[in-house]
């Protein structure tokens, strides 16, 4: 009877470690090029030349003061917001061209794309046209 017993929470405890196995392995092949909390994917629609936008700004550094401000101004910026107490992380932000970009976010629970124009003017940063993207949600 106690030898039962224990093959059977053998059996038991077998079953759960492949399950969880199982769901660890599912989780990672399911994630593969998501980038993870804090990183950044970036990239810009001219790879070879660089793109001059005024006030001796490359695609670069356009980039770079477009990924801080949004960092700072997502929140406000999204007309959707934040669920279940997420904070908006960019995921990814693209210069498509001198004066407009597309930038996809997630708060952990909900992913969103949009599309929208900029201006920097003396390093200020204005954004509008914010329009999101239904198809890449």
């Amino acid at each position: 009877m106690e030898e039962q017993k224990s093959n059977k929470m053998a059996w038991v405890w077998g079953v759960i470690i492949i399950v969880v196995v199982a769901l660890i392995v599912w989780y990672s092949v399911g994630n593969k090029g998501t980038p993870k909390n804090g990183e950044v994917s970036t990239s810009t629609a001219t790879t070879t030349e660089e793109v001059s936008y005024g006030s001796n700004f490359s695609a670069t550094s356009v980039e770079g003061i477009l990924m801080k401000y949004l960092k700072e101004n997502i929140s406000n910026i999204s007309p959707q917001k934040e669920v279940l107490g997420g904070k908006f992380q960019i995921t990814n932000l693209v210069v498509t061209s001198s004066n407009t970009a597309e930038i996809s976010y997630s708060d952990g629970h909900i992913s969103l794309a949009a599309r929208f124009n900029f201006t920097i003017v003396n390093g200020v940063v204005t954004i509008t046209n914010f329009v999101m993207l239904t198809d890449k949600l």
